[in-house]
Order: C-alpha cells, then sequence, then structure tokens
C-alpha cells in the first residue's frame, strides 16, 4: 500500500542562522550580490552603483570640461590682446622715430638754406666795421 519516505534535510533554515557566524555572513552577502547583479543594467560601468550616479557623474564632468573650455578662451582672448597692445606700441615707437627723423632732416634743411643768407650778412656786417 502506501509506502512512507523519511526526507532529512541538514541545512538551517535562514531564521535559524547565527547571525554572528560565518555562513550568515555569506548568506547575505550572496543575496545582496544576486540582488544587485539583477538590478544592474549589463551597459553600466561598476564603478558606478546606478544610471542616476552615472549621469551625476558626466554633468559633473561637463560643468568642469566647460569651465576649463571657458578659461582657455579666456587666455586667448588675454594673449591677443596682450599682442595687438605690443602692435600698438611698436607702431607708435616707430612713428616717433619717423618724427625724429623728420625733424632732424628740416632742422637740416633749415641751416642749408640758412646758412648762405647768414653768411652774406655776416660778411656785410664785417664789411661795415
Amino acid at each position: 500500500m502506501a509506502e512512507l519516505h523519511r526526507v532529512e534535510i541538514n541545512e538551517r533554515a535562514p531564521q535559524e542562522i547565527d547571525p554572528e557566524s560565518e555562513e550568515a555572513v555569506d548568506a547575505v552577502s550572496e543575496e545582496q550580490t544576486t540582488e544587485t547583479q539583477e538590478d544592474r543594467p549589463g551597459w553600466l560601468p561598476e564603478k558606478f552603483k546606478s544610471p542616476e550616479d552615472m549621469a551625476n557623474a558626466y554633468s559633473e564632468l561637463e560643468k568642469k570640461m566647460g569651465a576649463g573650455a571657458e578659461v582657455k578662451n579666456n587666455n586667448q582672448k588675454r594673449s591677443k590682446a596682450m599682442n595687438n597692445k605690443r602692435t600698438i606700441q611698436q607702431k607708435i615707437r616707430i612713428l616717433i622715430l619717423l618724427l625724429l627723423k623728420l625733424v632732424k632732416s628740416s632742422l637740416r634743411m633749415t641751416v642749408l638754406y640758412l646758412k648762405r643768407p647768414i653768411r652774406i650778412l655776416l660778411r656785410l656786417g664785417y664789411q661795415k666795421s
């Protein structure tokens, strides 16, 4: 007629496991690992806990990179302004040198033009005395 089967279970139920034993720690960590692996998308790098963490990190990186680009643009503007300033200073120096040469040459011309009349006046002056 009916046969009886006896089944023995040697494993303890989760409620019966001592919380301080190594078995308890292993069981909890295995449960957490399987839960995390099941919830985690395959495309998400392991250094991020969730897609939101990755999105936050990406937005922070964008801010930092954007700030770097602004600094670089400011530096380029400053260097252009400095180059323009140097160019203007060089042009002013050249103009001053040209003016000095012009004054010098005009003085020479004045002396050349006045040299003869001065000689004549000097001769006339000496003849009167």
